[in-house]
C-alpha cells in the first residue's frame, strides 16, 4: 500500500520507458520485492496502477506474487 500511494501522490514516479518500477522494500524485518507498473486507460487523464508484492524475487512474469493491488490516479 505504501508504494501504491507514493505513485498516487506523485512521490514515486515510473519511468515510461520501463515496462515497471522493481524494488526490495525492508518491513517487519523481511525484504519484500516490490514491482508497479502504470498503465493508460481510455480516459488520458486517468493511470491505472498496479503494484505485485513478492516474499522473493519473482523469476519470470507468471510467479504469484503474495499481494496483487490496482489502484488509479487521476
Amino acid at each position: 500500500e505504501e508504494v501504491m500511494s507514493e505513485v498516487q501522490l506523485g512521490l514515486l514516479t515510473l519511468d515510461a520507458r520501463q515496462e515497471h518500477e522493481a524494488s526490495v522494500v525492508n518491513m517487519l524485518g523481511h525484504d519484500w520485492h516490490v514491482n508497479a507498473v502504470e498503465k493508460a486507460t481510455g480516459n488520458p487523464r486517468i493511470k491505472q496502477i498496479r503494484v505485485r508484492v513478492y516474499a522473493r524475487e519473482p523469476e519470470n512474469d507468471e510467479a504469484s506474487p503474495l499481494i496483487d493491488l490496482e489502484g488509479y490516479r487521476y
